[in-house]
């Protein structure tokens, strides 16, 4: 779906900065808008601040891309992925701003997953060449697999939903707020993972030392009954010369008392 250009005033222009993707050729111009974007972001999330400077960004990125177009072309081009996973946004944005660039487009893309215009995932493309970038992305997407073709992703039958909903009823879904939720469940993840590899690993010291405790207790039971095994000998052998000397000295009192009746006699 080709459009004209956003404006400065537009809602849509930057409104995932945070996983947007700058098709810029000149790395400190790129740098630059990298912070200005970042510097905006802050001053979206600090309730204290009232101003932050949207749409001076914007008009500065708006004329940076008219300053570079050579086409002709500047405009939006809104291309469908209604099957997109949201698990695998994150990996999506990563390839597609490999795919997209060297391609000779300035500008810049953001994933919409709702808004109150195209109540439906898609990826708004805003810069030059902007029929050439809609068949890239469309191109993209549909080897994605989500868009069964190249003609349906680029498609403009659709009725928005404003036409057919009351605006209060009408919800925008945010990229960079889903992004944000994975990226806690990630941590809490990661988190958890830790602690079960830290338990892991106390699981198997406090192993270690029962294996330890064990041995030491076995070798400790072992020369405990060496000892008593040695002891019980030695009674043994003394029992055996105590009635080896029991049977001498009765003998010898049997033959002394012989002895006394022979002489009595």
């Amino acid at each position: 779906m080709i459009q004209k250009a956003r404006s400065s005033n537009s809602r849509s222009l930057l409104r995932e900065a945070e996983s947007a993707i700058l098709l810029i050729d000149d790395i400190n111009v790129k740098q630059w808008f990298e912070r200005a974007i970042k510097d905006m972001i802050n001053k979206r999330n600090d309730p204290e601040v009232t101003f932050t400077g949207a749409k001076e960004l914007k008009t500065n990125l708006l004329a940076y891309i008219k300053q570079n177009d050579k086409s002709g072309e500047v405009g939006t081009s809104n291309v469908w992925c209604r099957k997109i996973v949201y698990s695998e946004i994150k990996d999506f944005l990563k390839e597609l701003e490999v795919y997209i660039q060297n391609r000779g487009l300035t500008g810049v893309i953001e994933l919409h997953l709702q808004d109150r215009e195209i109540n439906s995932p898609h990826i708004q493309y805003v810069g030059t060449d902007v029929y050439k970038a809609e068949r890239a992305i469309a191109d993209f997407v549909v080897d994605k697999n989500y868009e069964n073709s190249v003609m349906e992703a680029m498609s403009v039958n659709h009725t928005p939903d404003y036409y057919t909903q009351e605006n209060k009823n009408l919800r925008i879904k945010s990229t960079d707020t889903e992004l944000e939720q994975q990226k806690i469940i990630e941590e809490r993840q990661e988190y958890i993972k830790e602690l079960k590899d830290s338990l892991k690993d106390s699981l198997s010291v406090i192993q270690n030392l029962r294996s330890e405790f064990l041995n030491i207790f076995k070798e400790d039971s072992r020369e405990n009954l060496d000892d008593e095994l040695k002891q019980n000998r030695v009674k043994r052998k003394n029992k055996t010369e105590r009635r080896q000397k029991d049977t001498i000295d009765l003998v010898s009192e049997w033959q002394e008392k012989a002895k006394v009746r022979r002489n009595r006699r």
